[in-house]
């Protein structure tokens, strides 16, 4: 990958690359790009049977129980900040 087309990747996926930073960014997408390239010394044949599950028999998992949860006036005694029905968090997006 070139810088040019790190630009251009980032017009289409929408994110904002610090020019100070993108030789960097470079490196590492390079890095991850070569190692990937791995994968194109195999040959895969269309009639391969797709994978849905890596371990084969059962699901080792508990079954689902259902329990009764906290209420919400329980559930948000535990908050700092609250209003009558809403945690309150800080804002993340702006």
């Amino acid at each position: 990958m070139i810088k040019e087309e790190l630009n251009q990747l980032s017009k289409h996926i929408a994110i904002y690359i610090d020019p100070n930073r993108a030789n960097s960014i470079l490196m590492e997408l390079n890095k991850i790009i070569d190692y990937i390239s791995i994968l194109d010394k195999y040959e895969l044949q269309n009639d391969m049977e797709i994978c849905k599950q890596m371990t084969e028999g059962q699901n080792r998992w508990r079954t689902d129980e259902v329990k009764p949860s906290l209420n919400l006036h329980d559930a948000l005694l535990n908050s700092t900040r609250k209003n009558e029905i809403f945690f309150k968090v800080p804002k993340v997006i702006e």
